[in-house]
């Protein structure tokens, strides 16, 4: 920011920006008609202009921050430029300029910086008078001890309403809102005033919440009553959010509504507290010590019954138990970290993970996540780990094999060696016509970093000396790495013949890696293959898992010295397409249940 040095004399026009607020969507916009106007009769008797283009208006903003004040945020923004449209900005009083000292003591500095006065027509304060911050602060105090007195009584006046069972917040999944309004008393156009908010059963969604209490009593989990809830189409409690995934039910909702006091016929009021952030200025929501809660009666709320209540809890604390099945993750038990697939494969349905999701031991299956633990997808095929682990890993092995693969990975492996060896001998070449002349500047260099050494033992500390003996060194270890550069043209790369033999014992190596310790082929497939995409198919003969992927023979880049010396180069090969078809019935168990 530049600073300004504005010497207004009487001769000069006084331009004047206006700031206008209010801070409440039911305060008529006349608020801001009626500051405007004060401002501008004041400035008509003094005889300053109103720059039209600087007259600011925050509608519906509160004082408490300037969060999301954008008018605010532009003028203070114009103030700041090095020619600014005016040289003082009015309000109608201190409370429009903010209710947070820390913030309106700021922006007057900035303004006074900038040489912009701040005049406040009701409170008769101009900053540019000796007195202004002392009376400027003791006035923003009182604006926030307002603003503190009104949260109390805004808290108190909840409190009775929660005390009638009326409903301080939004809307609850079982429930309608039925607004009473007064008999004489009229709210904004004219209609009549909003006393309260009722909360009034809803036959249909109080149906489906005794429903999911009734179905999570006899056992079924979150997930489950949500795919239940899903499949048969029933609307969910997160209607008229953006995502159509939110729309439907999944078990965060569920777990939302079996934790819900209003369904007893009781309200938990005073859980939480809104406060500022001071970082971030903007409001956050947090919990409040639970000695603060109060528990109130609200018979004409109740759905579900004490008996059906209680069953819930019983449950809930029967799931929390040790002997309860917690589903863990990748690598997380000794038993996940022999499953050979996880976290390599997606469902093609829903994008989500494809992992164990049931059974034990040899009956460990391999499932959507989404449709197992969410509930939010249809595709509900699954297939035994065992299974599908052998077929992917003897697809997998079948695929390396392929002669007419090693033919075309040798031919591309040979291209690459061909495009490296040429770009090599032009780098030789260019090297060895310039050796002389490097060789004279490393010289030149080096006398200069010994000179420099010199001057440092009497200059010990000259970052100057030191910032030039630090660029030496680089431009001397750029020559050096130039000098390193064979000038001898190199042999001829290997024939697509040797290479061909080389990518065979590659790839006999890796499939007996296939065959070997669970743990390391778990390591090396997750360094080798891509994503594997799981798409459900049925067919003739049964149900199928389409595996469509990529695959990688090396993990990482293979320094290609086989048995002739003539080339070595590091060489990272592209990835090669993957596809099976795995039938998710096992033979074997067919004919041992015949």
């Amino acid at each position: 920011m530049v600073a300004k040095h504005w010497n207004a004399t009487s001769l000069e026009v006084v331009r004047v920006a206006i700031y206008t607020r209010f801070s409440s969507e039911l305060q008529s916009n006349l608020s801001t008609e009626h500051q405007k106007r004060l401002c501008r009769e004041y400035a008509a008797e003094r005889g300053w202009v109103v720059v039209e283009e600087c007259v600011f208006s925050d509608e519906a903003k509160s004082g408490q921050s300037v969060a999301g004040r954008d008018a605010l945020e532009k003028m203070m923004g114009l103030a700041q430029q090095d020619n600014p449209p005016f040289s003082g900005v009015l309000a109608a009083d201190t409370s429009r300029f903010g209710r947070k000292l820390s913030d309106t003591l700021h922006m007057s500095e900035v303004l006074e910086y900038c040489h912009i006065f701040l005049y406040f027509v009701e409170d008769e304060l101009d900053s540019r008078d000796k007195n202004f911050r002392k009376l400027f602060i003791d006035k923003g105090q009182r604006d926030e001890d307002y603003v503190r007195f009104v949260a109390r009584k805004v808290h108190n006046g909840q409190r009775e309403r929660a005390l009638m069972g009326h409903l301080p917040n939004g809307r609850v999944y079982g429930y309608n809102n039925v607004p009473v309004e007064h008999a004489t008393k009229k709210g904004p156009y004219g209609r009549p005033k909003v006393e309260y908010v009722e909360l009034v059963v809803n036959p249909v969604e109080a149906a489906i919440v005794v429903r999911i209490y009734e179905m999570y009593a006899r056992g079924m989990g979150h997930r489950s009553i949500a795919r239940t809830l899903n499949a048969e189409g029933v609307p969910s409690s997160l209607q008229g959010t953006d995502s159509p995934i939110k729309r439907m039910w999944n078990a965060a909702a569920v777990a939302a509504i079996l934790k819900r006091d209003k369904y007893r016929g009781v309200h938990v009021w005073n859980k939480t507290m809104t406060v500022r952030n001071p970082i971030t200025k903007r409001t956050e929501q947090k919990p409040r010590p639970e000695s603060q809660w109060e528990w109130i009666e609200v018979p004409d709320w109740r759905i579900v019954s004490d008996d059906l209540w209680n069953a819930v809890q019983a449950e809930n604390k029967r799931r929390q138990g040790p002997t309860w099945w917690k589903g863990g993750g990748l690598n997380l038990t000794e038993a996940s970290r022999r499953y050979l697939l996880s976290g390599l494969m997606e469902c093609a349905v829903c994008g989500g993970s494809f992992n164990v999701v049931s059974g034990s031991g040899l009956f460990l299956r391999y499932g959507c996540i989404g449709h197992r633990f969410r509930g939010n997808c249809h595709n509900k095929l699954t297939i035994l780990k065992r299974v599908l682990e052998e077929r992917i890993l003897t697809a997998l092995a079948t695929n390396l094999q392929d002669p007419a693969l090693h033919n075309q990975l040798a031919e591309e492996f040979h291209l690459r060696l061909v495009s490296a060896w040429e770009e090599r001998a032009r780098d030789a070449v260019k090297v060895t016509a310039t050796i002389p002349q490097l060789r004279a500047r490393k010289r030149e260099l080096e006398a200069e970093a010994a000179n420099i050494g010199i001057a440092l033992g009497s200059l010990p500390n000259s970052r100057t000396l030191l910032d030039r003996l630090k660029s030496i060194e680089a431009e001397m270890g750029t020559i050096d790495k130039m000098l390193s550069v064979p000038t001898e043209p190199e042999q001829q790369p290997l024939p697509v013949g040797e290479i061909r033999e080389f990518l065979e014992r590659k790839t006999a190596d890796f499939v007996s890696l296939l065959a070997g310790d669970p743990e390391r082929t778990k390591l090396e497939l997750r360094k080798r293959v891509g994503k594997l995409v799981m798409n459900p198919t049925y067919t003739a003969d049964g149900p199928v898992y389409e595996v469509t992927g990529d695959l990688s023979l090396f993990a990482e880049g293979v320094e290609c010295g086989v048995s002739s010396p003539r080339s070595s180069t590091l060489y990272n090969l592209s990835t090669i397409p993957f596809k099976a078809e795995i039938a998710t019935k096992h033979p074997k168990l067919r004919r041992l249940a015949a």
